[in-house]
């Protein structure tokens, strides 16, 4: 009987141990990609569509029932509408706030994010002297630079988890004011807007170590489909 106990105690206490290594955290490097296209309402101009592709880094904590991504903006590509260019300075976004997605993982493997939050107050973020972020703005009619608050929700539908990722479909709300300008001609469309986006977002385990430097737009490891 005494080693029957023994060999109990051991049986218990292995699966003790195995639980408790199955629910240790592993941590992962992703790049990852999202392209949103919408309608945005533009002063003098009218509604013109909009398309924005972000390229992050995202810190990744995997548990058995959750990821929990950590993400920060490498680059930030505004697709030229109309004649009207919009970039923001690559110091600008490296001052701009990490995001945090925590997905849930079920038994069948799927997955699901409470809506996550992206933004800026009106506090100079990008240290350049003016509130909010700045945003050159180059145009025909107009060029120069906008200081702006903003604020977007984004809200993931049917995400899957990939071999090395994940992918999913988005929607975004997107919130801005528009604090000041650098010229008259662009104070004139100063004041809040609001713009609905869709699109995609997906995302690849890299290297661990990998860096924005090390990485970049034209050869970024993963991509949305092309529509």
């Amino acid at each position: 009987m005494e080693r029957v106990g023994v060999t109990m105690s051991m049986w218990t206490g292995f699966l003790l141990a195995s639980t408790l290594a199955a629910a240790e955290p592993q941590t992962e490097l992703w790049a990852g990609h999202q392209v949103v296209r919408g309608i945005k309402p533009i002063f003098m101009m009218g509604d013109l569509e909009t398309q924005t592709e972000t390229f992050v880094i995202a810190r990744v904590t995997r548990t058995d029932n959750a990821l929990l991504i950590e993400q920060r903006a490498c680059e930030m590509d505004i697709k030229e509408t109309l004649g009207i260019k919009v970039s923001m300075a690559p110091a600008a976004l490296q001052a701009l706030p990490t995001t945090a997605i925590r997905f849930a993982i079920d038994p069948q493997g799927g997955v699901k994010a409470p809506p996550w939050e992206v933004g800026w107050t009106e506090t100079d973020f990008d240290k350049d002297g003016n509130p909010g972020v700045t945003v050159s703005v180059i145009s025909r009619m107009c060029s120069g630079d906008l200081y702006i608050q903003s604020d977007s929700v984004t809200t993931a539908t049917g995400a899957t988890l990939t071999e090395n990722g994940l992918k999913s479909d988005v929607s975004v709300a997107v919130h801005q004011d528009i604090l000041g300008a650098s010229r008259t001609c662009l104070k004139l469309g100063a004041g809040e807007t609001y713009e609905k986006q869709t699109g995609q977002m997906v995302y690849r385990q890299i290297p661990a170590g990998t860096t924005c430097s090390d990485l970049s737009a034209g050869s970024w490891p993963v991509l949305v489909p092309s529509r």
